[in-house]
């Protein structure tokens, strides 16, 4: 069966995409992503092919800017159905984010069976929309089976295999020599999802200043691509000569060491995060 993957933007829309592919071991799987997304990096480097929509997100402050991206989204439905059409697609599964929209309304009209996967316990918008010509719709909590109606199925939200099979004391050595960090120190992780988060690195750099002289504690920091080179220099003036050790990291593409090397989590609680921390079974804030 040939299937074509939709969705993307974040990581979080992606690694569930990315683990649900790897299942399909017994299927011809090809992705529609852009060229600005986290798809664009991650789904080449899984070992799959990428075929390119060009849409973007409504930005919902700018409320004037719908004019032209409703335009781009209709241009986007024409690539979809060539892309459809292109690669023979036998059923169409939308992972959420505003790249999955063109390519489900595009698989309606080609009336090609179109699944759905909500990862968050309330639908986006894109399921929102594709929800009525949707066959299936698979929910990460029972609580959004009522949303899914009829059509709903409580699956969970797919997690990478390396992370559901993981060694934790394996992984674990292996973190504490990819970060450098001391195995005899408690660990605190914390990391904003994909993009980063700017809250979540102010309270990272809140704590150098207070744990400074703890000689029992160390910080490893993924602050996003955007912020990490910043908060490390800050970082670094705070923490001065003192005991604290503070590793910070721009992205982890493979985030099982960094899991695993930890003794807590400091994040957001994105849906995906969410899912990985309970495989995990590492406790969080």
């Amino acid at each position: 069966m040939r299937v074509v993957i939709a969705g993307g933007g974040t990581a979080g829309h992606i690694n569930p995409a990315l683990a649900l592919a790897r299942a399909l071991t017994d299927d011809e799987v090809t992705f529609a992503g852009t060229t600005t997304g986290a798809e664009a990096t991650l789904v080449p480097r899984a070992g799959f092919p990428l075929e390119i929509i060009e849409v973007r997100g409504f930005d919902r402050s700018r409320p004037a800017s719908i004019v032209a991206t409703g335009v781009q989204a209709l241009r986007a439905v024409r690539q979809s159905i060539e892309l459809l059409r292109r690669t023979e697609a036998d059923v169409v599964v939308g992972m959420g984010g505003y790249v999955s929209l063109p390519a489900c309304i595009a698989a309606a009209r080609l009336r090609l069976p179109v699944v759905l996967h909500e990862q968050n316990i309330v639908f986006g918008l894109a399921n929102r929309l594709c929800r009525p010509f949707a066959r299936r719709i698979g929910v990460s909590f029972e609580e959004t089976l009522k949303q899914a109606g009829l059509k709903g199925a409580f699956v969970g939200n797919p997690v990478a295999p390396e992370i559901a099979t993981a060694d934790h004391d394996l992984e674990r050595a292996r973190g504490y020599e990819r970060f450098d960090l001391d195995p005899s120190r408690a660990t605190l992780l914390i990391f904003g999802g994909s993009q980063g988060a700017r809250r979540v690195n102010e309270a990272a750099l809140g704590l150098t200043s207070i744990w400074a002289e703890r000689s029992d504690l160390q910080i490893l920091h993924i602050a996003g691509r955007v912020h990490a080179e910043a908060f490390l220099e800050q970082a670094r003036q705070r923490v001065g000569e003192g005991a604290l050790i503070y590793r910070v990291v721009d992205y982890v593409e493979d985030m099982v060491s960094a899991y695993a090397a930890a003794d807590l989590a400091l994040c957001r609680g994105g849906a995906t995060t969410v899912a990985e921390l309970c495989v995990m079974g590492l406790p969080s804030i």
